[in-house]
Parts: structure tokens; C-alpha cells; sequence
């Protein structure tokens, strides 16, 4: 059974992770704000204690984050995906983010066997 991670729940990522939910899949989430992170849970989402957390638990990790810095954190920064990532992981990032924040996240996530997607979401909340 494949496992989903989500890093982000504003109005898009927890839009995603509810549809994931909805269609019975397990899914461990975090964000920095805990009523976000609650909600999710209060839906059937699993809560965890940091991004590396959700890297331990996950075999698909998404990020939906406002920034390329938070990009960077997530992925590598303290408590990031790199702390406990798996060689067979995919990450996902759905952040509007510069081209070089893409390659650099691709290329830390490839130096641990995983591999990363700029997975862009179109159609908004809706169509999330």
C-alpha cells in the first residue's frame, strides 16, 4: 500500500490531502501552524511532528509551501526531508517557485535515491 505525505496544508495542500482522505488513502501530514495540522487530522489525516517525520512515514511526499525558501527547508533544512528520507521516496512540490529551487531540490532529493516532480496545480482549491 502506498502512503502519502503532505508539507503544507494552506488552502491547497489541505485541499489535496482531503481529497486523498476522501478516497481512503493514509496520509501523514505537518504544517507549522497545529489548527492546520488539526483540521486535517479531525478529517482522517495522521499528524506529524515535523516534514522528517513525514519522510519516515510516507513513500509519496507533497510539499505546498508559499516560497522558495520553504522549499529549501523543507526539503533540507533542520527537521526537513533529508533527515529520514527513503531511497525509493517521491517527492512532490506544488509550490510557484523559482526553476533553480526546483533543480536544487531535485538534486538533493536524487543524492538519496529518491526522486523529485514540479508538480504545478491548476484550477485552484476547486480542482484540487
Amino acid at each position: 500500500m502506498t502512503t502519502y505525505g503532505y508539507v503544507g496544508l494552506g488552502e491547497m495542500g489541505s485541499a489535496i490531502v482531503d481529497r486523498l482522505v476522501d478516497c481512503g488513502e493514509s496520509v501523514t501530514v505537518y504544517d507549522l501552524d497545529q489548527e492546520r495540522t488539526d483540521a486535517a487530522v479531525d478529517k482522517g489525516a495522521v499528524a506529524a511532528a515535523s516534514a522528517a517525520e513525514v519522510a519516515e512515514l510516507a513513500d509519496i511526499v507533497g510539499s505546498c509551501v508559499p516560497a522558495d525558501r520553504h522549499v529549501e527547508a523543507v526539503i533540507s533544512g533542520p527537521g526537513g526531508l533529508a533527515k529520514t528520507a527513503k531511497a525509493s521516496q517521491v517527492g512532490l512540490v506544488h509550490s510557484t517557485v523559482l526553476p533553480s529551487t526546483v533543480r536544487d531540490a531535485r538534486d538533493t532529493v536524487g543524492a538519496w535515491g529518491g526522486v523529485l516532480h514540479d508538480a504545478c496545480v491548476a484550477g485552484g482549491v476547486d480542482a484540487a
